[in-house]
């Protein structure tokens, strides 16, 4: 496996890089939508929510 595929892999793992991706996706929805600010911001809380739920603890 390459150095960069590994690299990536675990930060994949990482629970602060999914709670990144969901923070610029709902930026970028927000930016979109503006109308649908309240509801993008429920959303990515639920993920946060769904995120901690779901990783195992180290």
């Amino acid at each position: 496996m390459t150095i960069t595929k590994q690299w990536l892999l675990s930060r994949l793992k990482e629970q602060s890089t999914w709670k990144g991706l969901s923070l610029m996706a709902g930026a970028t929805g927000a930016a979109i939508s503006p109308e649908l600010i309240n509801q993008i911001g429920l959303v990515v809380g639920a993920v946060w929510g769904l995120i901690d739920m779901v990783r195992k603890e180290h």
